[in-house]
C-alpha cells in the first residue's frame, strides 16, 4: 500500500485528482484484500494483537499513516482548487480507507465480488467524498 500512496504524494497538481485517487484506491483495495482475513485473526488473539501493535509503533508504521497521506493529498489539491474546498479532508480520507477495507471484508465474507465492482464503486465514492470544485456559471 505504501507504493501507491507515495505515488499519490508525487501526483499533486498533475492529472485529475479524482483519477489519481481512483488509482491509489486500487492499490489500497488490493492490499486490503490480502490482509483482511489476517487482521480479523489478530482480534481473536489479544496477545498477538498487542505484539503487532507494538511492532508497528516501533517501526513507525500503521493504518493512521495511510489515512494521513490521503488527507494530505486532498488538502494539497484543495490548495490548488482542484478538489472542492468544502470537503473535510480528514473525513474524506477516513471514508475512502474504510470503504476499501469494508468492501474487501464483504468480498471475503460472502466469497464473491460485491456489486458494484470495486472499479466502479471507487469512482462513485471519490465523486461523492472528493468532488471537483463547483464551476461558476458564466453570464
Amino acid at each position: 500500500m505504501l507504493k501507491p500512496l507515495e505515488g499519490l504524494r508525487q501526483s499533486v497538481g498533475s492529472g485529475s485528482p479524482q483519477e489519481n485517487l481512483v488509482k491509489v484506491l486500487g492499490g489500497i483495495f488490493k492490499f486490503h484484500q490480502r490482509i483482511v482475513s489476517a487482521s480479523a485473526g489478530l482480534f481473536a488473539e489479544p496477545e498477538l494483537l498487542t505484539a503487532y501493535r507494538n511492532s508497528l509503533a516501533r517501526e513507525g508504521r500503521g493504518p493512521h499513516l495511510s489515512m494521513l497521506a490521503l488527507e494530505e493529498y486532498i488538502l494539497s489539491e484543495q490548495q490548488l482548487a482542484r478538489i472542492d474546498s468544502k470537503v473535510d479532508a480528514k473525513l474524506a480520507a477516513y471514508l475512502l480507507m474504510a470503504s476499501s477495507f469494508f468492501q474487501a471484508f464483504n468480498e471475503q465474507f460472502f466469497a464473491k465480488p460485491m456489486q458494484p465492482l470495486w472499479s466502479v464503486f471507487a469512482k462513485q465514492l471519490i465523486a461523492t467524498v472528493a468532488p471537483e470544485p463547483a464551476k461558476e456559471a458564466a453570464y
